[in-house]
């Protein structure tokens, strides 16, 4: 079997984190203090300013991963501590350096010069050129830059506590038995039960999503479902003036370095260009989507009529003559079971977590001529976070690709998978880069290695996790951002992969997630979970005595039935997102600095929902904060939110294009891989989908 030619990185102890920052630190300072002694903007070159900080920057980039990806998922309190207080050094640090004009007027002159450089080069010194103008230089003067720096440092410093507040956010809401009525015996197994009183045989539900979706989902009573809505929207109330700080923090800089606002200044550096691009793609989605979604508010109320009509003189199952946000998950459940046949609890029994895992990496064989080698447990043993981390060496089948090649083909580099929740993790679901590919001075490569990190819920008894079919979804959409992270083939770490403008970096795994709905595909991914194990299948039929055994593959009909269903409120999904992504452009794209100051931005937030959902909510004083629940817009997604709408336009366009005739076809595929997934942010990313398209993304694809 091959040995990978490069090993997998180490990973920091707590105490290894604080002296190898300052170690990066330290190799930081002296490489630009090192240019400004020796280089002057005549003697500055590509070669004398670009290519020492690219050197130092592939020295420590890894380092600086792992640092990240602990801080998402180390089981250890301690490594966590310590690595916020890492990543706040680095922080001061980089504004520290972005702040020097010495190095910029080097960055400048060497921009000036226009050197006869190959394209992923060129830009490269136009957008680390940009990084030091957008601090200022070139247009502020000395204090001028001090104020904005202020404000920036200040700036990050409260994003910090804003998403520190939501990831330690552990509160929750006591439930007796009779409130959670609907509710199956394993949902009740994840909630923790009061032993004494006040509490005693209540449970204890939290509002993070798996338990949330739960009670939302299956609770009868809607009482019960309103309380836990309202009470999830109007936690961390003390988000609310951080955000707001921040906004108008971001509006002041904005306005000082000359721009009219900050979506203006944010945009200029992504595909859309413009805030009028954006403002008039919203505004044409809006029109086409709002007829769609009060079509679909509209079935889920006659069929909560029919429901509770059905079910007279009962009166504690709601009003049917109103339709209220907490009845939405509630009673498209219902619709999914009732008249689609969707039972989502008897889906998941065919999706068993390692299984999908497995089927999904083999289709990217088929595909994409990839293959997987789980490596032994005592071999990374020494190189994981937590036991339950998988660990693939990834390469090329035989004679495909370039490189350290022997009969099984090239090393293409290391896949990791962290899928369960645990306390102390990420509660969301994501990709995360642990090391970047690029090109080392000498021609050869270094190999990227990402983690497939996830928080689907652990099981509460000895039978494996399963997944529900929304989150196979989820899952082949992060794992497309770990296909992207290790196909990339860049000459620099700062384009690796979905290091590209943001607005193209989530288009390629939405694409993907269409695959997650091809009859054929989810009955490959099929396989009930008794067949895994005798344990497992001991413990259903003792659960489903005189009962035949389970089908190994899901059947034909249930199917049918999910696809069938597919579109069921779909339209009501995107408006969603488009909802926020309004939003975003409202906060961050205002006429002007005092009209964002008179803005009520949380009752902004709640009419755009209303608005898009075509769903009010009576209680106006209790509709909360939601805006300030999620990270996404304190964390690079600001005036960027709409990125997830054309993403879902890219993905679609693409899918139907070139993949729904012929899904696995691998001439597609490998096209695909080289000019979408290899170039990363090397290259103009409407160029490139052009390129694939052979015409621009087809805006009204996706209604």
């Amino acid at each position: 079997m091959s040995t990978p030619p490069q090993p997998l990185p180490h990973i920091l102890e707590a105490e290894e984190i604080m002296p190898r920052m300052e170690s990066i630190i330290s190799e930081y300072r002296r490489c630009r203090d090192t240019l400004a002694r020796d280089i002057t903007p005549s003697s500055a070159t590509f070669e004398t300013v670009l290519r020492p900080i690219l050197l130092t920057s592939n020295c420590i980039w890894t380092d600086l991963a792992v640092i990240a990806c602990l801080g998402y998922a180390s089981p250890d309190k301690a490594t966590r501590d310590a690595v916020r207080e890492a990543q706040r050094k680095f922080s001061a640090v980089w504004g520290e350096m972005i702040a020097r004009d010495d190095i910029f007027q080097l960055f400048k002159a060497v921009s000036d010069k226009a050197e006869n450089l190959d394209v992923e080069s060129e830009k490269l010194v136009h957008v680390m050129l940009r990084d030091f103008e957008a601090a200022g230089h070139g247009t502020l003067s000395e204090t001028q830059r001090d104020e904005y720096r202020r404000r920036r440092d200040e700036i990050d410093e409260l994003r910090r506590k804003i998403n520190e507040n939501i990831r330690s956010d552990e509160s929750g809401l006591w439930f007796r038995p009779d409130q959670l009525a609907g509710l199956k015996e394993h949902h009740l197994a994840q909630f923790a039960e009061g032993k004494e009183p006040p509490h005693l045989g209540q449970r204890f539900v939290t509002f993070n999503r798996a338990d949330y979706s739960v009670v939302i989902k299956f609770a009868e009573n809607p009482e019960t479902r309103e309380t836990i809505y309202t009470a999830r929207r109007n936690r961390l109330p003390e988000n609310v003036p951080i955000f707001n700080r921040v906004i108008q923090l971001r509006d002041l800089n904005a306005r000082l370095l000359g721009y009219k606002s900050h979506a203006a200044f944010r945009l200029k550096r992504r595909m859309a260009g413009s805030t009028e691009w954006v403002d008039d793609l919203m505004e044409n989605l809006k029109a086409g989507l709002l007829p769609l979604v009060s079509k679909d508010a509209g079935r889920l109320h006659a069929y909560k009529r029919s429901f509770l009509t059905s079910r007279s003189p009962r009166t504690d199952l709601g009003n049917p003559e109103e339709f209220l946000p907490w009845d939405f998950s509630f009673y498209t459940r219902l619709l999914h079971e009732q008249e689609y046949g969707v039972d989502v609890e008897a889906v998941s029994e065919y999706f068993p977590l390692q299984h999908v895992v497995d089927t999904m990496l083999k289709l990217f064989t088929s595909c994409l001529g990839l293959v997987f080698r789980k490596m032994p447990r005592q071999e990374v043993a020494q190189h994981i976070w937590h036991p339950d981390i998988d660990v693939f060496s990834v390469w090329e089948e035989a004679g495909l690709g370039q490189g350290v090649e022997d009969k099984t083909g090239a090393f293409v580099g290391y896949l990791y998978t962290d899928l369960l929740f645990r306390d102390g993790k990420y509660r969301g679901n994501q990709n995360v880069n642990l090391q970047c590919g690029f090109e080392r001075p000498d021609g050869s490569r270094a190999f990227p290695a990402t983690v497939l990190m996830c928080s689907f819920s652990p099981p509460p008894t000895i039978e494996c996790p399963l997944l529900k079919h929304h989150e196979v979804v989820t899952l082949f959409h992060e794992l497309g951002h770990g296909i992207h992270d290790l196909v990339s083939k860049t000459k620099y770490t700062r384009f690796h992969s979905y290091n590209a403008t943001l607005d193209f970096g989530e288009a390629p795994s939405m694409f993907l997630e269409n695959f997650c709905w091809l009859k054929d595909e989810l009955r490959d991914m099929s396989c009930h979970y008794t067949k895994l194990d005798p344990r497992y299948l001991s413990s259903w039929q003792q659960k489903h005595p005189g009962c035949p055994e389970p089908a190994e593959k899901i059947p034909d009909d249930m199917l049918d039935n999910i696809i069938a269903a597919r579109f069921l409120n779909r339209a009501s999904t995107v408006a969603d997102n488009l909802s926020t992504a309004i939003f975003d452009l409202k906060i961050h794209n205002p006429p002007s600095h005092q009209a964002l100051l008179e803005l009520d931005v949380a009752a902004c937030y709640n009419d755009l929902e209303e608005e898009l959902s075509c769903i009010k909510n009576p209680q106006v004083d209790k509709r909360g904060h939601y805006h300030v629940l999620f990270g996404h817009l304190v964390s690079g997604y600001d005036a960027g939110y709409y990125s997830y709408v054309w993403g879902e336009m890219f993905a679609t366009d693409v899918f139907a294009t070139a993949f729904s005739k012929d899904p696995r076809n691998r001439e597609t595929w490998e096209r695909y891989r080289r000019i979408i997934l290899e170039p990363g942010g090397s290259r103009d990313e409407l160029g490139i989908v052009r390129e694939f398209l052979g015409r621009p993304v087809n805006t009204a694809a996706l209604l």
